[in-house]
């Protein structure tokens, strides 16, 4: 429903209204009211779009940094493992190991992160493509009644990711984390081929591996078991790029960090 608020005018205001009265919709001698309701019926929709297109930025810069957090906590912990990992104990090469799994624990969790920040993110993009574009275009038919408007309903009431968990840890992955865990990789196995002593042979370098109950074998397995996983994801991530782009996702936007 809209609502049309009377103006008061003066006399000669009256007289230029009922003169201005025939080049306006409504006929000879009357004020045509469908003119000004669509006026107020497109400037409140402008409106409501604009301050919903600068609350969903302001949430998709909030859950951005929350993603960013994430990844300085990677890097925060990765560099005090190392401290430890070099200090000369001799649980170095273990503290190490397990640095693997905390790294892989923190993609997790940014994984799910990021999957709920490209929610956010691909509603702005999608009034910036469709909405915001055509106005600069000067479209207005597709600005005012294009398709966008009830996909963003519908994602408004059904809210639903682009992106699964374990595509944005492929994404995650082959942007940040990749280069964390190849550095972990390289640390521990430095440590357990210089420490106490320069190993001789691959077989002692497969013993030096375990510690305490775990034997060298299972360090080995697992670290082979992890790469796996990752690889796989990595794999999959040109999957996920063509299927991104097939629903006109901007991987520049989303895939990258800005």
């Amino acid at each position: 429903m809209y609502y049309i608020y009377p103006v008061k005018t003066g006399e000669a205001d009256n007289r230029k209204l009922q003169a201005a009265a025939p080049e306006c919709h409504g006929g000879k001698g009357t004020m045509s009211t469908e003119f000004k309701t669509n006026l107020l019926d497109d400037s409140v929709e402008s409106n409501s779009i604009t301050h919903y297109y600068r609350a969903m930025v302001t949430r998709s810069n909030a859950w951005r940094r929350i993603v960013d957090a994430t990844t300085n906590w990677a890097v925060a912990a990765t560099a005090a493992m190392f401290s430890v990992g070099f200090s000369g104990t001799g649980v170095g090469h273990a503290v190490l190991f397990l640095a693997h799994f905390l790294i892989l624990m923190f993609l997790l969790i940014e994984a799910r992160r990021y999957a709920f920040y490209t929610t956010i993110d691909w509603r702005v993009r999608l009034m910036e493509t469709e909405f915001l574009a055509a106005i600069l275009a000067g479209d207005r038919e597709k600005a005012g009644r294009g398709e966008w408007r009830q996909i963003l309903t519908d994602s408004t009431l059904r809210p639903h990711q682009p992106i699964t968990i374990w595509e944005a840890m492929s994404l995650r992955l082959s942007r940040t984390y990749i280069w964390i865990f190849l550095l972990l990789t390289a640390a521990w196995f430095i440590r357990i081929a210089s420490f106490p002593e320069p190993v001789s042979s691959l077989a002692g370098l497969w013993r030096r591996g375990g510690f305490d109950y775990l034997p060298g074998w299972a360090t080995w397995l697992a670290i082979f078991a992890l790469y796996a996983v990752l690889g796989r994801a990595i794999f999959s991530l040109r999957r996920t790029r063509r299927r991104l782009d097939r629903q006109g996702f901007c991987l520049g936007h989303v895939g990258q960090d800005r």
